[in-house]
């Protein structure tokens, strides 16, 4: 049981949540490009904080009113800026559809990471909810999509040194077959580690004996 449970809080500790509740959405929008920028002829709107989007969800919304609303911006952390821990492996990207999810069909979420070091970026083509060409990377749960991404093996070996630091990200919105005025809410960042396969199979096991004391008893 201790061994279990001494697992289960390593990876616990392990997993790095960035809530994006607290980018400036000012900051959000001076930094907007293409369908998203103050110069569009339907500039996208912007709104932060803890209880914006779809029943509250919390992040950045993004609401564009474009024809295509193709564009992006660049997301900085500021203050929150973030440490990486030494054993992230992956990231995710969780994000909150605000209206019906059926309708945004096929859609782009690009991501690129700012760390100072070994920039990684990712097309982030994706199909949209209940569309069978969603990517196995790419999983939806009614309204909220998360992405995960493989970190790259520079980006690991910068994070394993222990001093690399997460400034902000950019991201935005290709929507191929998507409403024209949609609604999105970037909601967080969220670095894991992938378990070892040693590590995997010792949880295995130490979960199979604490199940067999339970049974003697």
């Amino acid at each position: 049981m201790t061994i279990s449970a001494g697992l289960m809080m390593t990876h616990s500790a392990q997993a790095q949540l960035i809530p994006l509740s607290g980018v400036s959405a000012s900051e959000t929008a001076s930094q907007a490009y293409d369908g998203w920028g103050a110069a569009a002829s339907s500039p996208t709107t912007f709104a932060s904080g803890p209880s914006v989007g779809s029943a509250g969800t919390g992040g950045v919304e993004v609401q564009s009113s474009s024809g295509n609303g193709f564009g992006g911006s660049y997301f900085d952390l500021g203050s929150g800026a973030t440490l990486l821990n030494p054993g992230d492996t992956q990231v995710t990207l969780t994000f909150t559809v605000n209206g019906t999810a059926s309708q945004y069909i096929w859609i782009g979420v690009p991501l690129n990471l700012n760390d100072g070091s070994a920039n990684e970026g990712w097309g982030g083509v994706y199909s949209g909810s209940g569309n069978g060409g969603n990517p196995a990377n790419a999983v939806w749960n009614g309204n909220t999509a998360s992405i995960t991404y493989a970190l790259n093996s520079a980006e690991i070996t910068a994070i394993k040194g222990g001093s690399d630091t997460l400034y902000g990200f950019n991201t935005g919105v290709d929507p191929a077959v998507a409403p024209a005025n949609y609604d999105i809410t970037f909601n967080s960042l969220d670095f894991t580690a992938v378990p070892e396969p040693a590590t995997t199979s010792l949880f295995g096991l130490s979960a199979a004996g604490l199940l067999a004391l339970r049974r003697r008893k």
